[in-house]
């Protein structure tokens, strides 16, 4: 997210989550009562909530959950969760809906919906009826489950996909460019620093001016080796 531009706060399950238009949980294992109220308030009234494997297996005591996964949220989701296996010796596919593959990693939490679309289902041996990451409307809103660790491919395109349907703007830059954002309410201020001896192509989505050399840039741009932009 950060390589897109955007700026990331952190905050708690429990804080006010209105002023965000989407919130990210990759791994919240804990869902107390007070936070599954706030998360399915944030959504009904239009937030984009994602979360991860594992979500919401435990209670505030670190105890197992007794309830079909994910738990408290599971209408909020729209799936069930039955069954789940630890990925660290095994390889497995998982294939989006434009027919991309991805390598799955780390836990699988196998998803049957109940409501939910797929956006993406496993590809190997017997995990292949269930889904990997699924979307569900809610109210106003949208719930996203991500069922297991992928690789960076997928969350690149998962979250283009995310910020472009919530209209936010966003800068591609390549992994040598290195993004920091100052912000105050609708101002805000973006230094692009290129850190290698070559130079880089950023792609912006509208119309910037570098207060550096006082030009007015969009689309394409190429910053200097080890050069510095400074946009408004």
């Amino acid at each position: 997210i950060k390589r897109l531009g955007i700026n990331v706060d952190v905050v708690r399950p429990v804080d006010d989550l209105s002023k965000y238009r989407a919130v990210i949980a990759p791994l919240m294992y804990i869902v107390t009562e007070e936070a599954a109220t706030n998360i399915r308030r944030y959504v009904e009234k239009g937030g984009t909530f994602i979360a991860g494997f594992r979500f919401g297996t435990k209670d505030e005591n670190s105890n197992m959950v007794k309830t079909v996964l994910p738990g408290k949220l599971r209408d909020l989701f729209g799936i069930a969760i039955y069954a789940w296996d630890n990925l660290r010796e095994r390889s497995v596919e998982v294939k989006d809906k434009e027919g991309e593959s991805y390598q799955a990693d780390t836990f699988a939490d196998l998803i049957t919906p109940e409501g939910a679309e797929i956006i993406a289902k496993y590809n190997s041996s017997w995990y292949s009826p269930y889904a990997a990451a699924t979307v569900r409307s809610f109210g106003k809103g949208k719930a996203y489950y991500i069922g297991c660790g992928l690789s960076q491919g997928f969350y690149d395109k998962l979250m283009r996909k995310v910020l472009k349907g919530l209209e936010v703007e966003e800068i591609r830059c390549p992994d040598e460019v290195e993004i920091a954002i100052r912000q105050k309410e609708d101002k805000k201020l973006i230094f692009l620093m290129n850190f290698s001896d070559k130079s880089s192509e950023v792609s912006l989505s509208r119309e910037y001016v570098d207060l550096i050399t006082e030009k007015k840039l969009s689309g394409k741009v190429e910053v200097d080796p080890f050069g510095v932009m400074l946009l408004i």
